[in-house]
């Protein structure tokens, strides 16, 4: 529910949906525009066909001031004499929490404070009393998911050697060395130790089925390396499924799966973000009939076929591929992990 002090909403319709809007017939130079960049968390179109975004564009960009009501589980948006109030949860005027940050509403959120919010379709953006711009070109309608579907939660208080085990192997030219996995303050790290080419790998304990696969990671700043999250049972190429990042700010990264003595799927694609700079969460959503994953909660791929139903172990790991530059980084470097659930 939606509490107004005053009674500026000119129509419920506005509130909530961005592409239903009619498109408006205007002209606009987009060099003269400012566009909002947004350093973490990235606005995102949800399945309702809202645009969400963080709430602190309210504060640096329409002059607000934002309060947060833990005990009404309220966020309180003030301009001038305005006050809006809006609660978090499910209805389509709600403010959602993702990851501890409140996002809010852009259409309404823009509009009860008196700013005009128009969609241009052609260059799919959206334009803010046509001063500002939020690019989505890039961007296909998100489906946002949190998944509840977890049975252990490792926060890495300490190495937990019933439920991982390190490794040590060859992959490819890269020595995979135990003495470069750790727990320290809370973190696991995996090290790239300068002027080697070595990494680390952590391997659960036992295979795992059906469910739900999830890490929260900081990567490594060193290109020519990746990370892997995956699931993994030898025979190699008959049973795996992949997401690799490259670790580097270029963002680049890619899905894969390996069934059948041969690789059956690949999407290549670009993280709305930096992952050297912060923590982001990566998910697979593995079940007999699809084969989902989330990057921050925002499905980027599916697929239904092409995949193992084997039960198998959870990997992460970091590394130098053969096909990349293997260059180790003249200063020890380290990937980052909160927290795996599963």
């Amino acid at each position: 529910m939606i509490y107004i002090k005053k009674y500026f909403l000119r129509t419920i319709a506005f509130s909530f949906l961005i592409f239903f809007v009619s498109i408006a017939t205007f002209s606009y130079n987009f060099n003269t525009l400012q566009e909002i960049v947004f350093p973490d968390q990235q606005p995102y179109i949800d399945e309702n066909n809202r645009t969400l975004i963080p709430v602190r564009f309210a504060t640096e960009n329409l002059g607000c001031k934002v309060d947060w009501n833990n005990e009404t589980r309220e966020v309180i948006i003030k301009k001038d004499n305005e006050v809006i109030k809006l609660k978090t949860g499910s209805n389509k005027d709600a403010a959602v929490i993702i990851e501890g940050r409140v996002f809010v509403p852009l259409r309404f959120l823009s509009e009860t404070m008196g700013s005009e919010v128009i969609w241009d379709e052609e260059n799919r953006a959206v334009i803010i009393d046509k001063k500002m711009i939020i690019n989505l070109s890039s961007r296909e309608k998100q489906i946002y998911n949190i998944s509840n579907n977890f049975n252990i939660t490792d926060n890495f208080d300490f190495f937990n050697n019933t439920l991982w085990k390190k490794t040590n192997h060859f992959i490819e030219s890269t020595q995979i060395n135990s003495d470069n996995v750790s727990v320290e303050e809370g973190l696991l790290k995996i090290k790239l130790p300068m002027n080697l080419l070595e990494g680390g790998e952590v391997q659960s304990r036992k295979v795992l089925g059906f469910g739900s696969y999830e890490i929260r990671m900081k990567l490594p700043d060193v290109p020519s390396s990746i990370t892997g999250f995956f699931l993994y049972k030898s025979p190699a190429l008959y049973n795996e499924i992949d997401i690799e990042i490259y670790n580097e700010k270029d963002r680049g990264y890619f899905l894969t799966t390996y069934s059948d003595g041969k690789k059956q799927n690949l999407f290549e694609g670009k993280l709305p973000f930096d992952p050297t700079k912060g923590f982001h969460n990566y998910r697979i959503d593995y079940n007999e009939n699809s084969l989902k994953f989330y990057v921050d909660n925002v499905l980027v791929k599916e697929w239904t076929e092409g995949y193992t139903n084997e039960k198998m172990y959870l990997l992460i790991n970091t590394w130098y591929p053969d096909w990349l530059d293997k260059k180790p980084p003249t200063e020890d470097s380290y990937l980052e992990v909160e927290w795996i659930r599963y």
